[in-house]
């Protein structure tokens, strides 16, 4: 009877430890250049951040605690939604190659807004199911979340990639001008006000 007891202790505990929920990070410190892709051009910086594997803000079954909850881009100072132009930007200059670390690990913010999902690759009860990777493409990922009710899993096209901006215009400052410039210009002023003196 001991054993069956101790077992069975195992098994729940191993089930139990499968439906622990990820811990939503909300210390904006911790969003560092390893969560995020960075493009520089234009005049301006913008960071895109993988935020969500789904792009509603409740996905799950309410009754449940392992319903995920989506957070709005600003819950991060400084990050925002996405327009149609970043994404065009994104997929102009980054492949699904660049988001990955090259260990199987994927660069991404996922633990920053999400309340349950810490990744963009899920693994569910020690099964990996990593399809939202072939959900980077055009069309599949947006900015723009699509209306839920409560349970999000329900609506269609709520699996679509969420991404996030942070985005910095450059400030290129006015070209000083070389002394030898200042100096010309100078002289040609003292040739003016001198020829003036002259004639008058």
């Amino acid at each position: 009877m001991g054993k069956f007891v101790l077992a069975f202790t195992f098994i729940i505990s191993l089930v139990s430890s499968n439906m622990v929920n990820a811990t939503l990070i909300t210390d904006s410190s911790l969003l560092t250049s390893d969560h995020y892709v960075t493009y520089e051009g234009g005049g301006v910086i913008i960071d895109f951040a993988w935020a969500s594997p789904v792009n509603v803000e409740y996905w799950g079954d309410p009754d449940l605690n392992t319903t995920n909850r989506l957070y709005a881009p600003e819950l991060h100072e400084g990050w925002g939604y996405a327009s149609d132009s970043d994404i065009d930007i994104l997929f102009a200059n980054f492949t699904i190659d660049d988001f990955s670390n090259g260990d199987g690990s994927y660069i991404q913010a996922v633990s920053f807004w999400n309340s349950v999902f810490d990744d963009i690759v899920l693994t569910l009860n020690g099964v990996v199911f990593d399809g939202n990777l072939l959900d980077y493409t055009p069309g599949k990922v947006s900015s723009e979340w699509a209306s839920s009710g409560v349970d999000g899993s329900q609506v269609l096209g709520s699996g679509n990639e969420t991404f996030y901006v942070r985005t910095t215009i450059i400030n290129n400052p006015a070209p000083i001008p070389e002394p030898s410039t200042l100096m010309i210009f100078a002289l040609a002023l003292i040739a003016l006000a001198s020829k003036k003196r002259l004639f008058s």
